[in-house]
């Protein structure tokens, strides 16, 4: 079965369930299991500091990914991550640390959903 493994942070979490792939998925009557991650309490203090930890972070998420496949035979062939801003970083990270397989596909989008 597939899964959706959605990062993001709280201040675009909705908006961007509404118009992205993570849109195109809830849109459809397939059958998959959705995951979010909200990275918001980890990026509560400054940036810098914040970009420091996303290798912790994404490292945490690649563990937590590994103990699925593990205990919950979860194929990381079937999982598609989709990161927002920090969250495409979080996303590299954890398909770079992942043990148990290789994740079947990462999506990635920097862009800020801010407008300036």
């Amino acid at each position: 079965m597939k899964v959706i493994l959605f990062i993001t942070d709280s201040k675009r979490q909705n908006n961007l369930k509404k118009a992205s792939p993570v849109a195109a998925y809830l849109s459809q009557n397939n059958s998959f299991n959705y995951i979010e991650m909200l990275w918001n309490e980890a990026s509560s203090s400054y940036y810098g500091f914040f970009r420091g930890r996303v290798g912790a972070i994404g490292q945490t998420l690649s563990r937590i990914l590994d103990n699925l496949v593990e205990n919950y035979r979860m194929n990381l062939s079937a999982v598609h991550m989709i990161g927002y801003s920090a969250g495409a970083h979080i996303a590299g990270e954890a398909g770079r640390y992942v043990t148990k397989g290789v994740i079947g596909r990462i999506t990635g989008n920097l862009r800020s959903s801010k407008s300036h």
